[in-house]
């Protein structure tokens, strides 16, 4: 048994190592593609999901309250519930802001905001996948099948298929923007999870391992 659960922590190492290595060349390689920025004075959008709390809250008030050379930039700020639409009512430049019912396991909302995205009449310039779950830490030995199988099935939805469906649908609006603006960006934002492997993470470590190979 030592030596089985000593084999097993050395290959998790291995796979940790092999994984770090092979994002950090992704990075170089993608750090060397030049690309082009909006143009001062050019008005456009991005899109940021998971804005409810977090991470996605603070980058919508990074964006229209906190730098000021940012004045052009409309943010669509997609929360999963209509309560929250009115979180960024006490932003300084919330008319900068376009909130949307945005939960991305739900096709229909989707579908629903790039629509309204495009409506708007916009350039989007960006899309940052910042939406996400976590499960709460569960051995498979000690609960049943059903319920560990529906909450990595929840975290998939939304990490995964989430992101991808979204940049899907929003594709035909980045790159009319990059047309006109000269380029358009995709940001999906991951998890540490990709690069450190715990025997209790499997849910989390699954969906952050995908987002970085989805990238690439």
């Amino acid at each position: 048994m030592a030596g089985l659960l000593s084999g097993a922590l050395r290959w998790c190492k291995s796979l940790a190592i092999a994984a770090a290595l092979y994002v950090a060349f992704a990075l170089l390689v993608n750090m060397s593609r030049p690309f082009a920025v909006p143009s001062a004075g050019s008005k456009f959008g991005i899109l940021v999901t998971g804005c409810a709390s977090g991470l996605g809250y603070d980058l919508v008030r990074a964006i229209v309250d906190d730098v000021p050379e940012n004045k052009n930039i409309v943010v669509f700020a997609g929360v999963r519930k209509a309560e929250d639409l009115k979180l960024f009512d006490s932003f300084k430049n919330k008319d900068r802001i376009v909130p949307l019912v945005l939960d991305v396991a739900n096709p229909s909302h989707v579908e629903e905001a790039v629509r309204k995205v495009g409506a708007s009449g916009v350039p989007l310039y960006g899309l940052i996948n910042n939406a996400g779950i976590g499960m709460a830490s569960k051995r498979i030995s000690k609960h049943p099948g059903s319920e560990y199988s529906k909450a990595v099935s929840d975290v998939l939805d939304v990490n995964i298929l989430g992101l991808a469906h979204l940049t899907g649908a929003s594709m035909d609006l980045l790159k009319s923007a990059a047309k006109s603006l000269g380029s358009a960006r995709v940001v999906n934002i991951g998890s540490v999870m990709g690069l450190v492997f715990t025997p209790t993470c499997g849910g989390k470590w699954l969906p952050a391992v995908v987002i970085y190979y989805y990238c690439n």
